[in-house]
């Protein structure tokens, strides 16, 4: 069984993923992307979203998800509240496609890993260049740091 983790975070109407594989140290980029939810209604997009991160997890073999949780605002809005139903049809999804599933507060990670927050860490190029084996795009980084933190 391979040791592959896909890291998630959900902002709006997208979904941005890192796989990273645990088996090499340090963990090697094995893929990266953003997906949009389509265009039309909301339910069949929602719908078509759930059958891919159910296939993806599937066939790439991800043994664990780690997927960014909702955090508590000040105000929330309806995009905030579409952020966290898209975010739920994922964490079920990645679940049906045979992975354990750990939500993690951005808040906790910046109290619990290293000496820095979690921004400080996604931000620092120096730090990317050692913590993993392989490019990854500074918009995506906050997913690769999830599966870091969640490492440990």
């Amino acid at each position: 069984m391979s040791n592959h983790k896909l890291g998630l975070v959900v902002t709006g109407e997208n979904v941005v993923g890192v796989v990273l594989d645990f088996d090499i140290t340090p963990p090697a980029v094995q893929g990266q992307f953003t997906w949009s939810l389509q265009a039309g209604d909301r339910v069949d997009a929602l719908a078509v979203m759930y059958d891919r991160v159910v296939n993806f997890v599937r066939e790439e073999h991800i043994a664990e998800v780690v997927l960014k949780a909702s955090a508590a605002g000040r105000t929330v809005t309806v995009k905030h509240l579409g952020s966290a139903e898209l975010r739920g049809v994922v964490a079920v999804a990645s679940k049906t496609g045979g992975a354990t599933v750990q939500l993690i507060q951005k808040a906790v990670v910046s109290r619990t890993f290293g000496e820095r927050n979690a921004d400080e860490y996604v931000g620092d190029n120096s730090f990317w260049d050692t913590a993993v084996s392989g490019d990854v795009l500074k918009t995506r980084r906050e997913a690769a740091f999830l599966l870091l933190a969640a490492k440990g």
